[in-house]
């Protein structure tokens, strides 16, 4: 995603995620496992961020999908060549650019450069986003707060009838045999990742909060959730000891805004139902397992605490960041 736009193409991207119909006729295909901003492997050994990913229904193709609110440009055409040579051999991988416009030249090469690898089975479409409509809509949801942004959202449905305007791509396959693009997701997770993975599901089912819907790594028996100030991030975990907790985690950076949050101390701990513990520059609320019955109670009550982390304590965030900043 281009970093002056960043905000309102993950905006689009929670929408596409969520109502993927639009997305699915343009490109005549049912998406499946749908995830936004994933990070893969490139043939040079690096990370690679994705703005949406997804497989068909049997699994068979993958789909690379990078979203621009304007036309393609020379960061984003190098992104997308970078996306065709992460392709892999023994894989099906569809590319695709969503955006305004797209020069010529660009996909003539986009075409050329598929056209060359004639050892892989991939293809590039491009489709043209009718931001003429869309943009204005996302504008104003990004001026709003950012826990209001996802709800309102659904205008893009009310409002806008045609999401995709036309569509073009080139591809080419040969006879190597393929496997399933599923087998790099497969994964058998410890108790505690699936305790995670089972959390996180249920956050996205019941949650408006933008940053919960980014992919996730399970590293380290944890996953973050960013807030809305750099620096500072919410982390789910199971910390060395066991325990099961949400945290608000404060970088060296962001010691400032932790003391002003220290200055409201009395009053966040009686609106956060004193759950919370004060730590250095971090607050925590741990769970344990053994006080539930079963884990599906623990996981809504586990749920039900980070919302309050992510709405009520972020609330506090936003003014001890404006305290430091003199704001009014």
């Amino acid at each position: 995603m281009s970093k002056g736009n960043s905000r309102k193409e993950l905006l689009f991207g929670i929408f596409t995620k969520h109502n993927p119909g639009r997305i699915e006729k343009a490109i005549g295909t049912r998406l499946y496992s749908i995830q936004l901003e994933r990070n893969f492997i490139g043939v040079d050994g690096k990370q690679r961020r994705v703005d949406m990913c997804a497989t068909d229904k049997a699994g068979t193709r993958r789909y690379f999908i990078e979203f621009s609110l304007k036309s393609i440009d020379e960061s984003h055409f190098i992104q997308l060549k970078k996306l065709i040579y992460m392709a892999k051999k023994i894989q099906k991988t569809v590319v695709i650019s969503c955006a305004t416009s797209i020069n010529k030249r660009y996909f003539d090469e986009l075409g050329r450069i598929v056209s060359l690898s004639s050892n892989k089975n991939i293809e590039f479409m491009f489709i043209r986003l009718n931001t003429e409509q869309i943009v204005p809509i996302l504008e104003e949801i990004n001026k709003l707060h950012h826990l209001e942004q996802v709800p309102i959202l659904k205008r893009l449905d009310n409002e806008v009838e045609e999401h995709y305007k036309s569509v073009k791509g080139v591809k080419c396959y040969n006879n190597i045999e393929t496997i399933s693009v599923q087998v790099n997701d497969s994964e058998k997770y410890s108790n505690k990742k699936t305790t995670l993975l089972l959390i996180l599901k249920r956050l996205r089912n019941e949650c408006e909060y933008a940053n919960v819907y980014k992919y996730k790594e399970l590293n380290s028996n944890s996953f973050e959730i960013g807030s809305s100030t750099t620096d500072i991030n919410y982390q789910v975990l199971f910390d060395r000891a066991g325990r099961l907790g949400i945290q608000l985690v404060f970088q060296i950076n962001a010691k400032p805004i932790f003391c002003e949050l220290l200055n409201m101390r009395d009053e966040i701990d009686d609106k956060m139902d004193y759950i919370i513990l004060w730590k250095m520059q971090r607050i925590v609320t741990y769970f344990s397992e053994r006080n539930y019955t079963d884990k599906e109670t623990m996981i809504k009550a586990m749920c039900r605490v980070i919302k309050k982390y992510l709405f009520t304590l972020d609330s506090y965030l936003n003014r001890a960041v404006k305290g430091h900043k003199g704001i009014d």
